[in-house]
């Protein structure tokens, strides 16, 4: 019975810090990113997957906040190449 009532008090705080966040979050800056063109490229050292999954497919994007301009790259999990060519194709047929 212990273990209850103490997995319930946790459970109480966990959710009370979480409203508090989410009502903070709240007042942060919201942006629109724009997309570019996605392209399919090899695999980076650092992401785990299966040998055939040599690909993934990296989407540029960009936005702006009051006077910065920010930008990078996304890149999907590893994929096979049909894989990435998939995710191309139904990038740019928009449904994503």
């Amino acid at each position: 019975m212990g273990f209850f009532v103490f997995d319930a008090i946790s459970r109480l705080l966990r959710g009370r810090r979480r409203r508090e966040r989410m009502q903070k979050a709240a007042a942060w800056p919201v942006v629109t990113a724009k997309l570019l063109a996605s392209k399919l490229v090899m695999k980076d050292d650092l992401a785990e997957g299966l040998a055939v999954q040599d690909s993934q497919v990296e989407v540029p994007y960009y936005f702006s906040i009051e006077d910065g301009f920010f930008g990078g790259f996304v890149r999907s999990v590893p994929c096979s190449d049909s894989e990435g060519r998939r995710i191309q194709g139904s990038w740019r047929r928009g449904c994503w």
